[in-house]
């Protein structure tokens, strides 16, 4: 068995099944490099089209043999480059090349002859590792460039292919692109064990804005130019790339946070504005949110869950970050945001605005670091103030208490004035008596 015999499984996002969808039923097939024949068998029983295949590999294409209709095996028929397969004199509605050219010496002659053997509204089918994945890119930097037993740097290409070097070629050639499409594999998820972290902090940057820096292999549908020019063909392009940032959220089982139990998707925190629905694991209570993988200030506008009823309810949160005004201050750390739900509820809702992302810049920092030492000024002062407001206020209680006296004192003092006058009054009254 070869390295590159496996199933083929229709639900997986691979070129293979990419192939496999754009062959029309009953067509007549010319398939290159079929290895053990799990595309071929396809082909053959489910879109019931006749397919001569062309494999090197002698032990492999015995495989594939079973559903061919001809088949040219071995090192010396199976071997694109001698041409054996233009001795069928055939005429094929589509030529498959799935992960094939970038083994070949010649792949641009391979693609002139080609002409020879398709029909004039056929189509070349193929697939392309990116060369300039951001992965192998990583590793230049670092001094890199090791071969693996397959993936980006299989250890048996020879040719290595970007979008556009592969484009130049095959126009070159007198093909036209009609469709385009890419799988999307990211950084640290490839066979080739780097991640962004191996780089600078400018370089990173530079790197997750190309456009197509997580890309892993192209897919191109290929007419014949006078075909394409004449309008027979729509050009159709899909490269939707994915990008590296990204807001995760974790739900408690029993207490504890674990990646197992988290749901995450990317963000274009350039957007400035962030709106996110997540599903709620059920039987959780907690939730722990990273808004963004890099440091950041964000504005929490809100943060909300629904229950069994479809009632939102508006959620308080803690945070790691430094709160000023409306603003949360996540210099050095990765946010997180936490907070308490209930086991009804089934829905989560996050809307939030970015400030600022991904900063590494000094005079920033710098001033953080001054807004945060002015905000601790601050409290002193406010501290200091409320201690000398307390004194004061203990003052005025001891002034009170003073006063309360003195009233005190004054009210005795008016009491015995007034005692002292009825007893004199007395007095004169009853000497006036005695002598009358």
């Amino acid at each position: 068995m070869g390295k590159y015999d496996f199933d083929l499984e229709l639900y997986d996002a691979n070129p293979l099944n990419w192939i496999a969808s754009r062959v029309t039923k009953g067509t007549r097939v010319l398939e290159f490099g079929p290895a053990n024949g799990r595309l071929t068998r396809y082909l053959k029983e489910e879109k019931e089209c006749l397919v001569d295949i062309v494999e090197i590999d002698q032990e492999s294409g015995e495989e594939a043999a079973e559903y061919a209709n001809n088949a040219l095996l071995g090192k010396e028929k199976g071997d694109i480059e001698k041409y054996y397969w233009l001795e069928l004199n055939e005429k094929y509605d589509f030529v498959i090349f799935a992960d094939v050219l970038e083994h070949l010496l010649n792949p641009w002659e391979v693609l002139k002859r080609c002409k020879k053997v398709i029909k004039p509204d056929g189509k070349i089918l193929t697939s392309v590792p990116n060369a300039a994945h951001n992965s192998i890119i990583i590793d230049l930097f670092n001094d890199r460039f090791n071969y693996n037993p397959t993936g980006l740097l299989d250890n048996t290409h020879l040719r290595f292919f970007t979008e556009e070097s592969f484009k130049n070629m095959v126009q070159k050639d007198g093909w036209a692109i009609v469709e385009e499409r890419a799988s999307i594999i990211r950084v640290g998820e490839t066979e080739i064990k780097n991640t962004y972290q191996d780089v600078p902090k400018e370089v990173f940057k530079a790197l997750i804005c190309r456009p197509h820096g997580n890309v892993y292999q192209y897919m191109f549908a290929l007419s014949l130019s006078t075909e394409y020019l004449q309008g027979n063909f729509e050009r159709i392009v899909s490269l939707d790339s994915t990008s590296y940032y990204q807001m995760e959220v974790q739900y408690d089982r029993n207490g504890v946070f674990t990646y197992e139990k988290s749901i995450s998707c990317q963000i274009d925190p350039s957007r400035r504005s962030i709106e996110v629905d997540f599903e709620i694991l059920k039987n959780s209570k907690k939730t722990l949110i990273y808004p963004l993988n890099c440091n950041c200030v964000l504005e929490i506008i809100k943060i909300e869950v629904c229950n069994e009823l479809g009632e939102w309810n508006e959620c308080s949160y803690t945070h790691n970050g430094v709160a000023v005004g409306n603003k949360l201050y996540f210099v050095k750390d990765i946010p997180e945001i936490r907070f308490d739900h209930t086991d009804c509820d089934t829905r989560l809702h996050i809307s939030m605005n970015v400030i600022k992302y991904d900063f590494d810049d000094e005079s920033y920092v710098e001033l953080m670091n001054t807004l945060l030492y002015e905000q601790g000024h601050i409290r002193q002062v406010c501290e200091d103030y409320e201690k000398v407001v307390q004194q004061k206020e203990e003052e005025l209680r001891q002034k009170e208490v003073e006063l309360q006296q003195k009233e005190e004192e004054l009210q005795q003092h008016r009491k015995s004035l007034q005692q002292y006058s009825a007893n004199r009054r007395g007095f004169f009254i009853n000497r006036g008596k005695k002598e009358i």
